[in-house]
């Protein structure tokens, strides 16, 4: 079962955990990491979600993306979170096994301060064979500023550039699957193809089975086609999008127009969701 909890907090885990916290809190966790024994050498950080916070980290000479919890929240707050977090294994694994783009992790036992921890170990992104969107940590994306249309900037090009995610989606339909607005970001393949990238899937990724009908699968496809246009537009600057390039934002944004982007690829999604 994809959704199982593979890995739990032991008791002695519950047990150390706010001493832990305190730790991450002060910064000094960041100095007694250790694995196997060894100091882990942490060299910054990559970015902080909701749940964690990701370190640039070099272990036996391999750079590698280290997560552990947030230390703002509160220690029940924390548990609550991180059994989610540990749910990611698992789920990403399922998604890699659909030829969907993510970031492949385990759970990587750490020492802190003498305190066992399951953390959570990935790849950089800048490792990754893609070039990643990241919506909610932009200066971690590895894309390098907005990613406009070899053909130039407009509602039509802009529409046939994201129409390589909406595979993505029907896959993710097809196999009963769904996920948060939090998993969604997007990324460039090997070809130059914009793809979905989904991460963050210990409690994004959820069972869901469409019903085919006609209002239920326009509903999902304008909800999948406002995320993956709001993760492209948040490649541009604030300065690009309202003044560069004002005239042609103002028209993508409106998600009523007839002929716009929006429709374009909610038209494009239903039609293929809609497919026995």
């Amino acid at each position: 079962m994809p959704f199982e909890q593979r890995a739990t907090f032991s008791n002695e885990i519950d047990t150390q955990l706010p001493s832990l916290l305190n730790k991450l809190r002060d910064g000094s966790a960041l100095n007694e990491i250790k694995c196997q024994g060894n100091l882990v050498d942490i060299n910054g950080e990559l970015g902080q979600g909701g749940s964690k916070t990701v370190y640039d980290a070099i272990i036996d000479l391999e750079p590698i993306a280290l997560a552990l919890p947030n230390s703002t929240d509160d220690l029940n707050t924390v548990k609550k979170k991180w059994s989610e977090v540990l749910k990611e294994p698992e789920n990403t694994k399922l998604v890699e096994g659909l030829g969907i783009c993510t970031n492949s992790c385990d759970i990587f036992p750490v020492e802190i301060g003498g305190i066992q921890f399951p953390a959570l170990r990935s790849k950089r992104y800048q490792d990754l064979p893609y070039k990643v969107i990241d919506r909610k940590n932009p200066n971690s994306s590895t894309v390098n500023g907005a990613v406009i249309p070899n053909q130039g900037l407009n509602e039509e090009n802009v529409a046939k550039m994201l129409e390589s995610t909406l595979d993505d989606v029907v896959t993710l339909v097809d196999n009963g699957l769904a996920i948060n607005a939090d998993a969604l970001n997007l990324c460039v393949d090997q070809n130059g193809k914009i793809r979905l990238f989904l991460c963050d899937l210990g409690s994004g990724l959820m069972e869901y089975k469409i019903n085919k009908k006609p209002s239920e699968i326009d509903r999902v496809s304008q909800w999948y086609v406002s995320w993956i246009m709001d993760v492209w537009a948040s490649t541009f600057s604030f300065n690009e999008w309202t003044d560069k390039y004002k005239t042609f934002s103002e028209k993508f944004d409106d998600h009523k127009k007839s002929d716009g982007v929006h429709a374009s690829l909610t038209k494009q999604l239903s039609e293929k969701l809609s497919v026995k």
